[in-house]
């Protein structure tokens, strides 16, 4: 994985900081120590990809950090209806600040975004339809012991987006739970 960082993508993505100066990138470690330096994407229509590569980027190196773990309690886990009612309030469709702290006073991601339909494509990607027009795509893109406990957890990716709208974002985060009864609970995102 951490040579994934080093790779060439075979293009550049342009960015911009905001004295004016520009730079491509083109491969995930540029990227990090570019958008740590300031710059972010030359052309505003292209944030959502820069961000979406930032995030794909800090997946693969949270990915790295995974060892073999000792004990599981995901290991018949799969994505279904109930994952909004196992995980926490974190993985909430936030778009604004006041949504942010409301969704920090619930305790799950359904309470948050009252998921009315959800579409499997398989036991590790699906695809959560909220009440306000929303949807999140979940899809678990590795397992493994991350923060040395011994007890296996797993990384997904969320993208978000609205059916009747432009927007959308990416996110990332690691999740564990302690029994397979449990909830989840995030130990790490970005």
């Amino acid at each position: 994985m951490q040579l994934r960082n080093s790779l060439d993508w075979g293009y550049g993505l342009e960015l911009a900081n905001a004295s004016g100066d520009t730079k491509s990138v083109s491969n995930c470690k540029d990227l990090a120590t570019a958008n740590s330096a300031g710059f972010t994407a030359a052309k505003a229509y292209e944030y959502g990809v820069f961000k979406a590569y930032l995030t794909q980027c800090q997946t693969w190196s949270e990915m790295a950090k995974l060892t073999a773990s000792k004990r599981s309690f995901i290991s018949k886990f799969k994505l279904d209806d109930n994952f909004p009612n196992l995980t926490p309030s974190a993985l909430a469709f936030v778009i604004s600040n006041e949504s942010a702290e409301k969704a920090k006073t619930l305790s799950t991601w359904d309470e948050a975004d009252h998921i009315q339909r959800t579409h499997v494509s398989s036991e590790v990607r699906a695809e959560y339809f909220d009440a306000t027009d929303g949807f999140q795509v979940i899809t678990i893109v590795a397992k493994g012991d991350y923060n040395a406990d011994g007890i296996e957890d797993i990384v997904i990716e969320k993208e978000n987006s609205v059916l009747s709208g432009s927007y959308s974002s990416s996110h990332g985060y690691v999740l564990t739970r302690m029994s397979e009864q449990s909830l989840f609970k995030v130990l790490a995102e970005w």
